[in-house]
C-alpha cells in the first residue's frame, strides 16, 4: 500500500522481484558476515555456522553473535561478562524515558560497577545497571523500573546461555566458568562474593546483622549447608541464635525455606582404562588414560 516507504520505486512484477532478490542477498551478506552462516556464490548453497545454530537455537539476533565474536575472549571476569551481556543488541530497546538519564545517574551512585556518565541515556548502559540493582538488592526509583527490570531478567537467560555455548565451543574454559557463575548470580539475585545465607528469607538488610551472627557463633555459621545442618539438628541452638532478632513467623518460613532444600553430596574416583577405580595415593603414569568418575546425590534435611 505504501511502496516508496520500504524503498520500492515501482509496483511493476520486475521491480518487485528485483527488490526482494536484492533484500535477500543483502540479508544474507549481513547474516554471513556476522559469521552465522555460508553463503556458496557459485551454487548459491546457505550453509550455518555453529554462530548460526545457537542463534536460531536461542533465537538471538545475528548482531549479538556478531559481538560475542570480538568481545567473548579469554580470562573475562565477572564485571566483563555482565559487560557483554548488556551490550547484546537485544537490549538495545530497552526504554530510556524523559529524565532518565538523571535517575541513571542516581541509581548509579548505590552500585558498585561504574559506568560512563556520558552513556547514561543508553539503553545498554541502563541494562548493566538494572541487573546490578538486581543484584545488589538497591532500591529502584521508580515503579517503571520495576516492570523493565522483569523484561531484562526475562531476556538475559537464553543471551547468557548463547554466550556460555560460544565460550564453550572456542575452549575457553575460564571464561566459560565465569558465565556460569554469572548465571547463578542472577538467578539468586546475589553476587559472587556474597554469604549464600543472604538466600534465607529475611537475613539482607536487617538490623541486627543475623549474618553477622552466625558467623561470629561458636562453632560458626558461614554458608547455607552449614545453616542447614544446624536446622536439621534440632537442639534449639538456631531458636537461641536468631530468636530474639525474629519474630516466630519469620523463624517459620525460614524453617520452611530450609527443609525444602536438597543438600547434594558429591564423590569423585578416578578410573583406569579398564574401569577399575585408583586407589589413594597412587601416582597416575603420565602417559596413560584416566577417567574422572564424578557422583553427586541429593538429600533432603528436612521433611520432603
Amino acid at each position: 500500500m505504501n511502496p516508496t516507504y520500504y524503498g520500492l520505486e515501482s509496483v511493476e512484477e520486475d521491480a518487485v522481484n528485483a527488490f526482494l532478490s536484492r533484500m535477500v542477498e543483502d540479508t544474507l551478506w549481513a547474516v554471513q558476515d556476522s559469521g552465522c552462516l555460508l553463503l556458496n556464490e557459485e551454487d548459491g548453497n546457505v550453509e550455518p555456522t555453529t554462530y548460526g545454530r545457537i542463534a536460531s537455537y536461542y533465537y538471538l539476533s545475528h548482531l549479538t553473535m556478531r559481538h560475542f565474536a570480538g568481545e567473548v575472549v579469554a580470562g573475562m571476569s565477572v564485571p566483563d561478562v555482565l559487560r557483554v551481556l548488556c551490550d547484546a543488541h537485544e537490549f538495545a530497546e530497552l526504554p530510556v524515558r524523559h529524565n532518565e538519564d538523571v535517575l541513571n545517574a542516581e541509581l548509579a551512585k548505590l552500585l558498585p560497577l561504574p559506568v560512563k556518565h556520558s552513556t547514561l541515556d543508553n539503553p545498554h548502559t541502563k541494562c548493566f545497571l538494572l541487573l546490578q540493582a538486581h543484584l545488589t538488592r538497591a532500591p529502584l526509583p521508580i515503579a517503571d523500573y520495576r516492570t523493565d527490570t522483569k523484561s531484562v531478567m526475562d531476556q538475559c537467560v537464553r543471551v547468557l546461555q548463547a554466550m556460555i555455548d560460544v565460550a564453550a565451543d572456542a575452549g575457553l574454559l575460564d571464561t566459560t566458568l565465569q558465565m556460569v557463575h554469572v548465571g547463578q548470580m542472577l538467578r539468586q539475585g546475589l553476587w559472587f562474593d556474597d554469604s549464600t545465607l543472604a538466600c534465607v528469607p529475611h537475613f539482607v538488610d536487617h538490623p541486627d546483622d543475623p549474618i553477622g551472627r552466625l558467623a561470629a557463633a561458636t562453632p560458626p555459621i558461614r554458608c547455607l549447608p552449614e545453616l542447614m545442618a544446624a536446622a536439621a539438628a534440632g537442639g534449639g541452638r538456631l531458636q537461641t541464635l536468631l530468636g530474639g532478632i525474629f519474630s516466630r513467623k519469620q523463624q517459620q518460613e525460614m524453617q520452611e525455606m530450609l527443609q525444602r532444600l536438597p543438600a547434594v553430596d558429591v564423590s569423585l574416583s578416578v578410573m583406569d582404562a579398564q574401569g577399575t577405580a585408583v586407589g589413594p595415593g597412587t601416582t597416575l603414569a603420565a602417559d596413560a588414560e584416566y577417567a574422572l568418575k564424578l557422583t553427586l546425590s541429593t538429600r533432603c534435611v528436612g521433611a520432603c
